[in-house]
């Protein structure tokens, strides 16, 4: 075989290797996207977690979500320094938003800081403006974010 005998030109193979070409770029810019869309899932999913057990007025629940420890309750010595008591004034109904009836997730940036973590940004009992909930990346608290 030389130069000149070379094989006759397929347009079906073509056509099918041009369209697998353009599925897996649209396949790979997809899983691109939805990944960027859902990269803080973990942390809103915390927040939202926070905030649905205190619509639900579950005080100790929502204070070992904001701790990141469920059975805080049988070392709470460990949070004397924001004991549950002190919690349930800010976060209950003589708190600044009073009853927490709702909660809407508005989204969410990485934040800047001493201390690596995302900012999450929830609308609460339809306020116009969002309240800045800092979660910590490395040992997964909440805190309100003061800027």
């Amino acid at each position: 075989m030389s130069l000149l005998d070379a094989p006759a030109y397929d347009e079906a193979r073509e056509k099918r290797r041009r369209t697998i070409i353009i599925v897996v770029v649209v396949v790979v810019l997809l899983i691109a996207a939805l990944g960027w869309h859902f990269r803080h899932f973990r942390q809103e999913r915390e927040v939202s977690k926070f905030f649905t057990a205190l619509e639900q007025k579950d005080y100790p629940k929502a204070y070992g979500i904001y701790y990141n420890d469920p059975a805080w309750q049988q070392h709470p010595e460990q949070y004397k320094q924001y004991p549950l008591n002190e919690f349930e004034r800010d976060w209950g109904p003589s708190g600044d938003f009073g009853y927490i009836t709702t909660h809407k997730m508005d989204g969410s940036e990485v934040g800047k800081g001493p201390s690596n973590g995302v900012i999450v940004f929830v609308k609460v009992n339809g306020r116009p403006e969002p309240t800045k909930m800092f979660v910590d990346d490395e040992k997964h608290t909440l805190t309100l974010w003061p800027f």
